[in-house]
This record gives structure tokens, sequence and C-alpha cells, in this order.
């Protein structure tokens, strides 16, 4: 058992996912997490359009767009970047235009290992 705001942790997944999903017209999207540091890494892996370097910065800046066409306000990364500071965590991006992206956000949390046989 992970004790930590699941709602929260489902939201940043989900602005992860969907981003991922409309700057991914071809390719593939992976999408995870693993224990680690004390803590729970989320992240989200595609090979869409990538992010230049340039505007790797400013990617959780409140309304930014780097793409006029796409749908959205720019305002989903930011709010990520806000719940991991209130949660004490940390959020990241590797991209590369052309390539990809590799977003992931850390929480930390406590974790129960339980040695009870799962139910059938």
């Amino acid at each position: 058992m992970v004790n930590l705001d699941k709602n929260r942790l489902i939201q940043v997944l989900l602005n992860f996912m969907t981003n991922a999903i409309k700057y991914t017209p071809e390719g593939d999207i992976t999408m995870g997490y693993e224990y680690e540091n004390n803590g729970i890494k989320i992240y989200v892996k595609d090979t869409g359009i990538g992010i230049s370097e340039k505007n790797l910065p400013r990617v959780f800046h409140r309304f930014e767009k780097f793409d006029t066409f796409a749908q959205g306000t720019g305002l989903g990364l930011s709010i990520c970047k806000a719940i991991t500071d209130k949660m004490n965590g940390k959020i990241g991006v590797q991209s590369q235009k052309g390539k990809g992206s590799f977003f992931w956000a850390w929480f930390p949390c406590t974790a129960k290992i339980s040695q009870a046989p799962f139910a059938t």
C-alpha cells in the first residue's frame, strides 16, 4: 500500500498521457511507475514530435503553448508542477525535437509491504 494523494497523482499522469496522445500522431507511448528514493515516480514516454531545446526551460510555465494549432490553454503542465510542488515532489522532462519526450513526476510517500497473499 502506498500513502499519498492518489487523485493528484492521477491528475498529473492523465495530463502527461493527454499530451503524449495529442503530440504523437504516429509512434509509441509508454507509461509506468516505479518506487524510487522513498517515493513513487510516474512517467510517460512518447516518440512524438518532441520539444525543442530552447523551449524546455519554459515547458512548466503557465499559458505556454509551443504548437499554435493544438487545442488547450497551456495550463496543464503548470498545474502538474504546482501539484508536485505542493506535495513536496519533483517534476521533469527530457525531450528532443522530432524524437519524442519523457515526462516524469516524483512524489514522496511511504510504502507498506504486505506479506498477505493476493485474494483470488
